[in-house]
């Protein structure tokens, strides 16, 4: 995926966490880590071409499905 960043929600390290691959903005695509109940939405912005304000995403105190 060449999308211009890469964020990562969670932490690697503890084994769970996302990957978002932004192009200007817009999910182009994601990884994910133990999350496999968050794939069902992410798949749907994905298809749909959603914008996301990064920081937004890589808050765990936001609940994925409320965006």
């Amino acid at each position: 995926m060449h999308g211009d960043d890469w964020i990562c929600r969670g932490n690697p390290e503890t084994q769970k966490a996302i990957w978002f691959n932004l192009q200007n903005g817009v999910l182009i695509g994601a990884v994910t880590l133990n999350q496999g109940r968050e794939i069902r939405p992410i798949r749907k912005w994905i298809q749909s071409g959603k914008t996301f304000n990064a920081k937004l995403l890589t808050d765990e105190d936001i609940a994925l499905k409320s965006l």
